[in-house]
């Protein structure tokens, strides 16, 4: 019956004991038993310290219960696990199926097998909490001295000694991320706005107070804020704003929510009386009087922006090209996931890295690929405009009904600003503005103007 060989390195590009390492002591170790090798398994980025039921190092072992194979050859116990009381019951479920696990240092067919294989894991999960009390007091250190430990946030760039730096130009994004969250915002408009993908995370980021921490290791005034901490409480106590809810006379409204007074900024109401067809209206507040109260019939506004939307759908270059960058966007953002999640698990375990150089060279190559990715959801997010759940717009506007159109056109739209006068005319007195705070200009043909 063949044997399966299992390959596990902690920290991929920065352990020295490397797969090809591995793979070829496990073949020779074979070879002088007369062992015929099934599979090998590599699991690269794997601490050993993690369960071998966590790990594909549990369906080899499975292998050996059903009676596929006759056992493991590893590196060396070390490889196997640094887990003590899990390498032994690993090992006890392969012996009592009747297989065989061997190593360079270890044989369970050999006398005294198991007092060894207690000493060796032993010995293993040893050596790695030292190595990571060694990291714990490193990382202790670093942030005493006002570095940064892991990914760097947007709006600063890592200096030589491991301080933070801003970048004027991202960090004005992430100011201005803040304060639309602190408006009310909701996160999903502000990340397809900046090209973030986890605003929720992002604005919790305690970075961007000036502080760097690591667990419990804080060091204020580490680097240059990039927000208040007044600023930062208010975009983190914030709710989404919602827009007023259509009841039974506005249900049919399209424009409820993003139709404002161009006079005063706020949104119009729609007034209904018995006889009189509905139309869009400026509630001019007491504690803040309109200086140019806006109204409008509802049907005669609806028909003027949509006929004008419509238009834009087919023939406006940003439209068309949002609708066709969405695929690239959804791609470019699980890329993204992938590339941290990534980084995660290299920064999981650094402490078992006895070559800090070589660390930080797999450290930077994590670090490039996930900044890397980042310009591309970047560079995807500025050709995608807002769309519903589902994308074509095209597709999906003829056969929408009111209540869907209402979301079709408040995800590409910002708002709709009514002046003075548009009840007499239109044309001057509409303001469309797109959702990433554009104006859209078609004065002569859809009767769209900027104010």
């Amino acid at each position: 019956m063949t044997f399966d060989g299992y390959i596990r390195q902690s920290q991929h590009h920065a352990d020295s004991i490397s797969p090809k390492v591995q793979r070829d002591t496990i073949e020779r170790l074979a070879a002088a038993n007369r062992l015929t090798l099934d599979e090998v398994v590599e699991e690269l980025d794997v601490s050993g310290g993690k369960s071998a039921r966590a790990r594909d190092l549990h369906r080899l072992v499975e292998k050996v219960e059903r009676g596929e194979s006759a056992g493991l050859v590893v590196w060396k116990v070390s490889r196997f696990s640094r887990n003590m009381l899990d390498a032994v019951e690993t090992a006890a479920r392969i012996t009592g199926a009747g297989g065989r696990l061997l190593a360079g240092d270890f044989d369970s067919a050999a006398p005294m097998g198991k007092a060894l294989l207690g000493l060796l894991s032993g010995l293993a999960e040893e050596e790695l909490d030292a190595r990571r009390e060694g990291w714990a007091q490193a990382k202790e250190r670093a942030i005493g001295r006002g570095a940064t430990i892991g990914p760097v946030p947007v709006g600063y760039r890592k200096n030589g000694n491991g301080t933070l730096a801003v970048v004027p130009e991202d960090a004005a994004r992430v100011v201005d991320a803040f304060e639309r969250r602190a408006a009310g915002e909701s996160f999903a408009s502000i990340g397809r706005r900046h090209g973030f993908v986890n605003v929720s995370k992002l604005l919790a980021n305690e970075t961007y107070l000036g502080r760097a921490r690591w667990g419990e290791f804080v060091k204020e005034g580490a680097h240059e804020p990039i927000v208040t901490a007044d600023l930062f409480a208010r975009a983190n106590g914030a709710r989404s704003a919602r827009q007023y809810p259509p009841g039974e006379n506005t249900r049919d409204r399209l424009l409820m929510g993003l139709a404002r007074c161009a006079g005063c900024g706020k949104t119009l109401k729609v007034k209904t009386r018995q006889g009189q067809p509905a139309a869009y209206y400026c509630h001019n507040a007491a504690k803040q009087p309109c200086p140019a109260r806006a109204f409008v019939g509802c049907e005669k506004l609806e028909r003027h922006v949509v006929g004008w939307f419509v238009g834009q759908l087919a023939t406006d270059p940003r439209m068309v090209d949002a609708v066709a960058a969405t695929q690239d966007l959804d791609e470019a953002q699980a890329l993204l996931a992938l590339e941290r999640e990534r980084l995660a698990g290299y920064l999981e375990l650094a402490g078992a890295v006895d070559d800090r150089a070589a660390f930080q060279r797999g450290l930077d190559a994590h670090q490039g690929r996930v900044t890397a990715a980042q310009e591309r959801v970047s560079e995807a997010s500025a050709r995608t405009a807002r769309l519903p759940a589902g994308g074509g717009v095209l597709d999906v506007w003829a056969d929408a009904d009111a209540a869907e159109r209402r979301v079709i056109l408040g995800g590409w739209l910002d708002q709709v600003a009514v002046s003075r006068g548009a009840s007499k005319d239109l044309a001057g007195h509409v303001r469309v503005v797109w959702a990433d705070g554009t104006v859209a200009y078609d004065e002569h043909d859809a009767g769209v103007a900027a104010a």
